[in-house]
């Protein structure tokens, strides 16, 4: 079998993959947005959401990089798919006073990337691709 270029990831989420998008399932909302190495938004990324007990959404961000889904409580394992990237990116997110051993591996200067923080009865994680306050991903 011959080599193939790589190519990257996006952003042709909006033409054939829209019917996929949805806001989740739950009774908790989580926002946020997705940040590049220069504090800009990203309007063109989708999450992939994987909520506890096998539950699944996808949201695209917004002009902003903004995105809103609702979820039940319990860790959430995170897909993000945008331009530029030759593979997605994984990473978590957690609730307050929730842990599993993959947060214990996270150094403790870290893991506050990967906690939603309760703001007005919602909860807020962002999801910052580089520089200060980098979001912890993983590698799989």
């Amino acid at each position: 079998m011959d080599a193939t270029a790589s190519q990257t990831v996006g952003p042709f989420f909006r033409i054939g993959l829209s019917w996929l998008n949805g806001t989740g399932t739950g009774s908790a909302t989580v926002r946020g947005r997705v940040i590049d190495g220069l504090g800009q938004p990203v309007p063109d990324a989708v999450l992939e959401i994987w909520q506890p007990g096998g539950g699944f959404c996808r949201v695209p961000t917004d002009k902003d990089g903004a995105f809103c889904f609702a979820t039940s409580r319990g860790t959430l394992t995170v897909l993000i798919f945008m331009r530029g990237l030759l593979r997605h990116l994984m990473t978590r997110i957690y609730f307050p006073g929730e842990s599993d051993a993959a947060l214990g591996l996270v150094p403790a200067d870290r893991r506050h990337t990967l906690l939603a923080r309760e703001i007005d009865g919602e909860f807020v994680w962002n999801v910052v691709l580089q520089g200060d306050d980098e979001t912890v991903f993983f590698d799989f």
